[in-house]
């Protein structure tokens, strides 16, 4: 009994370590500064969070109280994790990373001298996997245009905001939403799944590795579009647990960033799969062109890959109405 109460302790310990306290304008060295009070309103975006990123059964949820936006929007149903990260005159002066059991998720505030600069403000939400030790990385550029952001190891379920601020007479109170900056493809095998299939490997063609938030667009070894040619492909390795061998049902997904900005018209690639044995043999591979990618968007492949396949065509349809079927691709 004791044994199961430890990782709970920890984890409350974790949310107290990363809590500031409430900040009052009585506070010596405040007197002089502002108030930037900040509250993450759920999500921008017309289509609603991918719906199996739903964790209500998770151990936050049920040792404390949740985070609620006025809208009503439940944050830790799609987010685990907030940082916020303010920059001023090049330099970061602020710091602060949120966990979804702090009875504070989602709101961040801080007194900032007005001195007539901009305040540079990120705001990253993710549902980060924290015993894979998934993180978040703000990389500030050169200047603020260029910072870029990124989730490790891969590309998650995440979403940005970014604003100026400058700081004047009176204090300054927003509701923010953040925007969804990855896409995702899902992949369904109609078949039966060998016994000894041991992985499978899943490459997207010509992705991003980096996304600005800024320009909201993506970008892998030059931040300037004209002159980004290296390709970069987001990989991703599922293995096949041992319960999963035999199934005729098994799916499973992955998440990527485009370097098209946000908005625009979707991206045409290709999309490789292979499969190996418990001895690590390469026993299937499958190329499949013209898959049609688009963030806040899912995309779904269908077919077949241990078995023996015919050529087949198919279909190429991107929905913009999030509620009906998501694209389907046969291979």
């Amino acid at each position: 009994m004791i044994r199961n109460l430890i990782p709970s302790f920890i984890f409350l310990l974790l949310i107290s370590a990363c809590s500031k306290d409430p900040l009052t304008p009585h506070e010596p060295g405040n007197e002089e500064k502002q108030l930037l009070s900040l509250t993450v309103d759920g999500f921008s975006q017309s289509l609603l969070p991918f719906a199996d990123r739903i964790q209500a059964a998770n151990l936050s949820a049920s040792l404390l109280p949740v985070a609620l936006s006025s809208s009503g929007t439940n944050l830790s149903e799609y987010i685990n994790t907030l940082e916020f990260k303010v920059y001023h005159k090049g330099n970061l002066v602020d710091s602060l990373r949120q966990y979804d059991g702090d009875p504070e998720f989602g709101k961040y505030e801080n007194y900032l001298p007005p001195d007539g600069m901009p305040y540079s403000v990120f705001v990253t939400g993710a549902m980060l996997d924290l015993d894979n030790e998934d993180d978040i990385e703000l990389k500030r550029g050169v200047n603020t245009d260029l910072t870029s952001l990124r989730i490790l190891p891969d590309p998650i379920d995440a979403f940005f905001f970014f604003n100026s601020y400058t700081m004047g007479i009176d204090p300054q109170t927003e509701s923010i939403q953040l925007k969804r900056f990855v896409g995702r493809l899902e992949i369904d095998l109609i078949e039966e799944i060998p016994n000894d299939a041991h992985r499978l490997e899943v490459t997207v063609h010509n992705t991003a590795k980096y996304f600005m938030p800024v320009s909201e667009r993506g970008y892998h070894l030059s931040t300037k579009e004209g002159e980004d040619l290296t390709p970069y492909n987001t990989f991703k390795t599922i293995l096949i647990k041992p319960e999963d061998r035999g199934r005729t049902d098994y799916s499973f997904n992955m998440y990527f960033v485009l370097k098209s900005k946000l908005g625009s018209e979707a991206e045409i690639t290709n999309v490789t799969i292979k499969a190996f044995d418990t001895l690590n043999k390469e026993v299937a591979i499958r190329e499949i062109n013209d898959v049609i990618l688009q963030v806040n968007k899912r995309t779904k492949l269908t077919g077949i890959i241990f078995s023996h396949h015919p050529n087949r065509t198919f279909d190429i349809e991107l929905d913009s109405d999030w509620d009906s079927e998501v694209p389907e691709f046969r291979f």
